[in-house]
């Protein structure tokens, strides 16, 4: 089987998270779909201009690290580190 390339990963991942609102539910599908330990997950949580911006970054020294997997508001995102 061939192995997913990094951008179809992100895709995936973002995909998951349509219809979720928590940090637990990224973490969840973090840890499902990277097999990623606890440790790699570090949690934020930011208000900006009245905008809610939670999510997760992933600190695993991989082609991923650094990325962020976010809810802006409600809606779903993305950005790879």
């Amino acid at each position: 089987m061939e192995e997913k390339s990094i951008g179809e990963r992100l895709i995936e991942v973002k995909e998951h998270l349509k219809g979720h609102r928590s940090i637990q539910s990224i973490r969840t599908v973090l840890s499902e779909l990277f097999q990623a330990s606890p440790k790699y997950i570090k949690d934020f949580n930011y208000k900006i201009n009245g905008h809610s911006w939670k999510g997760c970054i992933y600190t695993a020294r991989n082609s991923l690290m650094g990325s962020i997997f976010s809810y802006w508001d409600s809606k779903p995102f993305v950005l790879r580190g």
